[in-house]
């Protein structure tokens, strides 16, 4: 899949609010650990805020909200 943007940002929040990861750079998806350094035995099974804000090169400013359940 090829996606043209001209901006992406992605934050990871926990439950209490706590930003544990942030990227510009869509390549670099969570692994599910405080930003991104760890291994597996460091994935803590809990409810997880996203947020993302992309905008396309010729699409309008899109912001997405939702919740992610990490079951390790």
């Amino acid at each position: 899949m090829n996606i043209d943007l001209s901006s992406f940002e992605m934050f990871i929040f926990d439950r209490w609010g706590n930003q544990i990861y942030y990227t510009t750079d869509i390549t670099k998806p969570w692994d599910g650990t405080i930003n991104n350094v760890g291994s597996s035995d460091k994935i803590v099974m809990d409810v997880y805020v996203y947020k993302i804000k992309a905008k396309g090169i010729d699409s309008p400013f899109q912001e997405y909200i939702g919740r992610v359940s990490l079951i390790p």
